[in-house]
C-alpha cells in the first residue's frame, strides 16, 4: 500500500476532510442567508418611522375609547337611576306644585278617589296635602314650596302638637315617595290614612 493511498484511508484524514466539507457547507447556507435577508435600510425612512408613530397612536386611542366605554357602563346604572328620580319629580305634584285652594276635607276626598283607582301615591299625596291645609288654616305653618318635609316636621315639633307621630308617618312617608325607589301600598295608604283621621280628631 502506498503512502498517499494510506493517508487518503486514515481517520485523521477522514476527519480533516468531513471539517472541510462541513465549513464549505456552511459558507454555503451563509451566502444563501445573506442574499434572503430582506433589507433593513427601508426602518430608516421617514415615511416607516411616521406610520410606526400612527400606529401606536391609534392603539393609545382604542385603549382610551375602550376604558371609556367600561368606566360608562358603571357608571349608567346611577345616572339612568338619578334620571328616573328627576323624572318621577317632573310628573309628580309632590314637592312643588302645592294646591292650596282646596279644603283638608277636598283632599280626603280626593285622596279616596285615588284609593279606588288603586293610585296609592298620589292618594298618600293628597293626605299629605290635606294635612298641610289643617296645619296651614289653624295657622301652625306657612305652605311654602321651598319649604321641605324636615322644616315642617321642625315647626311642628316646636309648636309641640299633639299626635306627633301622625305627622311624622305622613312627612316622612311623601319623603320617602318623593326621593326614593320606595313604591306605596294599599298597606302604606291604610295607615297614612289613619294618621290622617287621628289629625284630624285632634283639630276638630
Amino acid at each position: 500500500m502506498s503512502v498517499t493511498s494510506f493517508q487518503e484511508n486514515s481517520l485523521g484524514w477522514r476527519i480533516e476532510l468531513a471539517q472541510q466539507r462541513f465549513q464549505e457547507w456552511w459558507e454555503l447556507q451563509m451566502s444563501k442567508l445573506e442574499r434572503n435577508t430582506p433589507d433593513l435600510s427601508l426602518f430608516d425612512s421617514e415615511l416607516i418611522r411616521i406610520s410606526i408613530k400612527i400606529i401606536l397612536w391609534s392603539l393609545i386611542a382604542i385603549i382610551l375609547v375602550w376604558l371609556t366605554w367600561q368606566v360608562w357602563l358603571l357608571l349608567r346604572p346611577m345616572i339612568k337611576n338619578w334620571n328616573r328620580q328627576r323624572q318621577q319629580l317632573k310628573r309628580s305634584p309632590f314637592p312643588n306644585q302645592i294646591q292650596t285652594q282646596l279644603s283638608p276635607q277636598d283632599w280626603l276626598t280626593k285622596a279616596q278617589q285615588y284609593y279606588q283607582q288603586q293610585n296609592y301615591r298620589q292618594g298618600i299625596f293628597c293626605l299629605y296635602q290635606g294635612m298641610l291645609q289643617q296645619l296651614s288654616d289653624r295657622q301652625r305653618i306657612t305652605i311654602l314650596s321651598s319649604r321641605t318635609d324636615g322644616e315642617y316636621l321642625k315647626l311642628i315639633e316646636q309648636s309641640n302638637l299633639e299626635q306627633f307621630l301622625s305627622y311624622k308617618l305622613l312627612f316622612s312617608t311623601h319623603e320617602q315617595l318623593c326621593f326614593s325607589n320606595f313604591s306605596a301600598s294599599i298597606y302604606l295608604f291604610d295607615k297614612c290614612q289613619q294618621a290622617y283621621h287621628v289629625i284630624t280628631k285632634q283639630n276638630s
